[in-house]
Formats: structure tokens, sequence, C-alpha cells
């Protein structure tokens, strides 16, 4: 726990929290200290606990820390329960963070993610396109991710407000089939790994718009059968209908990865 006299400390420029504070047994980190908005001068937070207790910081917290710089982890988004906090956190100011990580605590079951507002939540937290790296995990289980839209349905979106981003990371996804992206802003993405998405058929033939795009991992789709044009391109544990229909383009792809695939 952090002291509850932190918001004192008005000159602090960083602030370093651990990966350890994650763990399967749950995190070790589960609320900050109020006030720690009035840390005005704090440019690395690495990360953000929120918590739904009025004694502790709430998302909204992050309104006033208009110097955040590099990477900010937001852990606890299950306890934002009004879409109105998420947009009082005014990221969409902070132009200078490169790395958003969005992450669900252990334990949290998927029906609590749903009744929280999730799809608002995310939608008002609007991150400054300058955001280049943008991942979400609820870790340790096998079920599903909330990534902007992105929850335990049969079909996701993800689209405006990250002009800037070139790595996305989305994984364990059991129950998605359908992957509605609009990948006409998404104009800067580079670098794409999909992981646990059993039930995905085909990429959406929107990704042409990503121009950008070069590097493609899947891993664990073991219904994908379409692909698109790539420049590098790994695939794990994949069904074999994709091998068969995409085989001929292969020689095409500079960097090629292919491994395990299943037979259904």
């Amino acid at each position: 726990m952090l002291p509850k006299n932190l918001s004192n400390m008005r000159k602090l420029r960083k602030l370093v929290i651990g990966s350890e504070i994650y763990s399967i047994e749950g995190p070790k980190l589960t609320r900050m200290p109020l006030g720690i908005g009035e840390l005005t001068c704090l440019k690395n937070l690495s990360t953000f606990v929120v918590s739904r207790l009025s004694d502790y910081a709430g998302i909204q917290e992050l309104e006033k820390l208009e110097h955040l710089e590099g990477e900010l982890t937001i852990n606890g988004l299950q306890n934002v329960l009004d879409p109105k906090d998420a947009y009082k956190a005014n990221l969409r100011s902070k132009e200078k963070l490169l790395t958003l990580t969005l992450r669900w605590p252990v334990g949290v079951s998927d029906v609590e993610i749903e009744c929280n507002n999730s799809k608002e939540v995310l939608e008002a937290i609007q991150p400054h396109p300058n955001v280049k790296r943008s991942t979400s995990t609820k870790p340790y289980t096998s079920t599903t991710v909330v990534h902007r839209q992105l929850r335990q349905t049969e079909k996701a979106s993800y689209g405006g407000g990250f002009g800037a981003l070139q790595k996305l990371r989305i994984w364990d996804c059991p129950e998605l089939e359908i992957m509605s992206v609009d990948f006409q802003h998404l104009i800067s993405l580079e670098d794409l790994k999909l992981q646990w998405f059993p039930q995905l058929t085909s990429l959406p033939e929107e990704i042409q718009h990503a121009r950008r795009l070069q590097t493609l991992e899947i891993r664990v789709c073991k219904n994908l059968r379409k692909l698109p044009v790539l420049t590098s391109l790994r695939i794990i544990n994949c069904h074999p209908e994709l091998h068969r229909r995409c085989c001929e383009d292969w020689n095409r792809i500079p960097n090629l990865r292919v491994e395990n695939f299943v037979e259904l």
C-alpha cells in the first residue's frame, strides 16, 4: 500500500510501481491514496490503480496529471462505474503518453465487467492520438479481454482515437466470431498480434486500409482461414485450411514462421 500522505510530495516527478504487483493470487496493489491527482509535477507514473471507494483514488484523479509521458498502465477499470469519470481523466490531452495498458485484475467475472458500462467507459477514455501502443488484458484467466468494445460476444469492434498507434495486442477471446475493425482510423498500425481467438474464421477485409501493416502474429486461432498480404507473418496453432488456402502466396512473404497446424 502506498502512503496516505503521498499527495504531500508535490514536487514528485517519477513514481514507478514494479510489475510484481500482478500475481496469480491477485494484485498486491488494489488502491491508491486519495489526492494523487495533486502531484501535478509527475511525469512518469507506471501504474494507476482505480478504486470505487470514496476514500481512495478514482480514475478522474488523472485529470490534473498533465505532464505524464512514456508508459501508463491503468489497473482496475471494473471499478469505473460512471463513464463521465473516465472522460474526466482527460487522457486525450496527455500528448506525451506513448504506451497505454488497460488491465482488469484477477477474480473479476465477465458478468461484472458487462454490468459496469465497460463499453461506455472505454469509449470515454479517449487516449491522445500520439499513443503508439495499446494493450488490454484481463490477466491469468481464459475469459474474454475487453479491448475498447471487445467483449465476450460474437462481434467486436475497434476504431478511432488511435491514429498514431503502431502496435496492437489482443488476446483471450474464446467466443469471438466476427471482428469488425475500422482500420482506416489505424493509419499508423505496423504490428498486430492476435492470440486465442478459437472461433474467429477470418480477418476483416477492411484490414487492407492499414497500409503500414507489416507484421501479423497469430496464435491459437484454430478456425482462421483467410489472411491479408504482409511482409512478416507468424502462425502458431491454427487451422490447416489456412495452410491449404494461403500457401501459394507465402513465397511472397519475406519473413514467415509457421508452427503446429491443428487437425480438426
